[in-house]
């Protein structure tokens, strides 16, 4: 009875075998199908059913197909709508919309700005369609775009996958690896030639002579030298005008950031009376704690701590 390198010996067979003379043939059996079954028996979103009884040389002939038995349908532009909402106030930095859709990197644009609002602020990082020219990534991507919130990337990356197998992953991968870098440094850090694990990028454009296009375009771009490929700038959508704080992410997440520190350090005196929050007492705490910002490196320095009455009136 010939061994088989697939079959375990701790699970049952795939399918059921009629009698046969191993003498005379080679019968090979397997448990692909079980060992798939056991490994998968703990998931929380599918359920595996065995389905009747297969012979073992069925499984030569099965093709790829879709999971069945699902409720949900495909996903569309309102689903985004409704996932972003409901971490509209959660205690999120950064975002990274798994899709190459300009419409749903547009909903994740209001979705910074409404999170800003609810007292959340934050920054997101989008990946174009794979093979864009700088020029449609523009045109198609940035001016849709146009927030010191939202980076583009644009770029497929090569790396080398947990099985040592090097794959080649759309933008929005790359997208994913930029929010990782910088949900790994400081506050404030520029991800400005700081090394992504890749080992080589495609793009419609030459990396290193179009890089100045690029950036002048409102995109994230990687760049090659003898150490192997880099961040060149870590720019944003930004392309209103060339304020360097908006259209930078390190300095625009110090400006985010600043400020969610400065409000969770003033909410806790919401609602006490006059009496006890003066004027020059508010404006000794913002100080205190724009200068604490300054030592911890969130900010590089402020001035002109300025307080402005506010007068609700109502029934």
């Amino acid at each position: 009875f010939p061994s088989h390198d697939t079959l375990p010996t701790r699970t049952a067979l795939d399918g059921f075998l009629a009698p046969q003379d191993i003498k005379a043939a080679e019968v090979i059996v397997t448990a692909n199908l079980q060992e798939l079954i056991d490994t998968l028996s703990a998931s929380k979103v599918a359920s595996l059913v065995r389905v009747g009884n297969i012979a073992c040389d069925d499984f030569v002939n099965i093709t790829g197909t879709f999971l069945l038995g699902g409720t949900q349908s495909n996903v569309v532009l309102s689903d985004w709508t409704d996932a972003l909402e409901l971490i509209e106030t959660s205690d999120i930095q950064i975002v990274v919309p798994f899709s190459s859709d300009v419409d749903v990197h547009k909903e994740v644009l209001k979705h910074c700005t409404k999170a800003a609002l609810a007292g959340s602020e934050r920054n997101a990082w989008v990946g174009a369609s794979a093979n864009q020219s700088i020029l449609d990534l523009k045109n198609n991507w940035v001016k849709a775009l146009n927030n010191r919130n939202v980076a583009l990337v644009g770029q497929s990356v090569k790396v080398t996958n947990p099985q040592g197998v090097i794959q080649t992953l759309e933008p929005k991968y790359f997208a994913l690896i930029c929010a990782a870098m910088q949900a790994g440094t400081p506050v404030a850090t520029p991800l400005t030639r700081k090394r992504p694990d890749v080992v080589d990028v495609l793009s419609a454009w030459i990396a290193n002579r179009d890089v100045t296009d690029a950036i002048k375009a409102g995109i994230c771009a990687l760049t090659s030298d003898n150490l192997g490929w880099r961040i060149e700038r870590s720019v944003t959508t930004w392309i209103k005008d060339d304020n360097p704080i908006y259209s930078e992410v390190s300095a625009n997440e110090s400006i985010n950031t600043s400020v969610r520190d400065l409000r969770n350090a003033l909410d806790i005196y919401i609602g006490d009376r006059n009496l006890n929050i003066t004027g020059s007492r508010i404006q000794g705490i913002v100080s205190v704690r724009l200068d604490q910002q300054v030592n911890d490196g969130i900010i590089k320095a402020y001035k002109n701590v300025v307080l402005e009455n506010s007068i609700v009136t109502g029934k």
